[in-house]
C-alpha cells in the first residue's frame, strides 16, 4: 500500500485530527495511519476498534466535544461527525 492518503497528499509524520468518533471516522483514521500520519481524535466516544487504537498509542485520543483551538498545528483535518455545528 501506497503511504499516500486517496488525495495524494504526502502526510507521512504530519498531524492529522479527526473530529468525531463513529464508523466513518474509524475509517478515515484507518487511512490516515495508513499514510504515515499522526492522528489526533477529538470526540466523547468512539467506536471499539477506535478505543482499542487509542489504548494502543496508535492514536491520541481528546475525550471531549470539539473546541476551537483543537486544530492547532494540524496538518489536515477531518470532521467525521453528523453534528452540522462543528
Amino acid at each position: 500500500m501506497t503511504r499516500y492518503y486517496p488525495a495524494y497528499l504526502n502526510i507521512d509524520d504530519r498531524l492529522a485530527v479527526v473530529i468525531g468518533g463513529g464508523t466513518i471516522a474509524e475509517r478515515k483514521i484507518e487511512q490516515l495511519l495508513a499514510s504515515g500520519a499522526r492522528v489526533t481524535l477529538v470526540s466523547p466516544e468512539a467506536t471499539p476498534e477506535v478505543e482499542r487504537l487509542a489504548s494502543s498509542d496508535a492514536i491520541r485520543w481528546i475525550k471531549r466535544a470539539y473546541s476551537p483551538g483543537d486544530l492547532a498545528g494540524a496538518w489536515i483535518a477531518i470532521a467525521a461527525t453528523d453534528n452540522p455545528e462543528i
